[in-house]
């Protein structure tokens, strides 16, 4: 499998993980109790699986935020699909057909992934989560306006900045007066010459 595919299949994977709690609210996990792990070791996890080319903790990107998905599904749930999200939409699970549905992609299989090493990572994204992400907006806002802190220049203060000016036009106005000089200078030999 080409590794730029599994990569997007692993993308999709965590996105379908993070957003299978926000399509379908009445799945609430039977063991929603928090998880407990080892936040480092889940980060290291995290970055290593390149969970974060397609998640974003805290707001949708490519793939579901996971800010709480610990909270919005099992354990169970999570490892089974962590490491084989294909056999759960093949089974015909209805959170992973909807998450797939939703993002017409297969996150990759992570079959090396224990129980522990996925605690180890809902540790990390319970950590660094913030508020929930509401589902009704995309969570993109739009930039501030800029003002503009314009100043008038005044001799005083720029004196430095004037002066400089000056002499670059000043040095320009010579070097054109010298090119005309030196043109006329030509055509006067040149008639001479004729």
């Amino acid at each position: 499998m080409n590794k730029l595919v599994h990569f997007g299949v692993m993308i999709l994977m965590s996105v379908c993980l993070a957003l299978s709690g926000s399509m379908i609210s009445k799945a609430w996990a039977a063991d929603s109790t928090a998880v407990s792990g080892n936040a480092d070791h889940g980060k290291q996890l995290f970055e290593q699986q390149a969970c974060n080319s397609c998640h974003n903790i805290n707001q949708r990107a490519v793939g579901p935020a996971l800010a709480g998905v610990d909270q919005r599904r099992s354990l169970d749930w999570i490892v089974k699909f962590v490491r084989s999200p294909k056999a759960m939409i093949d089974a015909g699970d209805p959170t992973a057909t909807a998450l797939y549905n939703e993002y017409h992609i297969i996150m990759p299989d992570h079959p090396s992934l224990n129980q522990q090493d996925i605690q180890d990572i809902l540790a990390y994204i319970a950590a660094n989560a913030q508020a929930a992400p509401s589902s009704g907006g995309s969570g993109i806002t739009a930039p501030a306006t800029l003002q503009p802190n314009y100043l008038p220049l005044s001799f005083q203060k720029n004196a430095v900045f004037f002066i400089s000016f000056l002499f670059v036009v000043m040095i320009l106005v010579i070097v054109l007066l010298f090119a005309v000089k030196v043109k006329d200078v030509e055509r006067s030999r040149q008639e001479r010459k004729a």
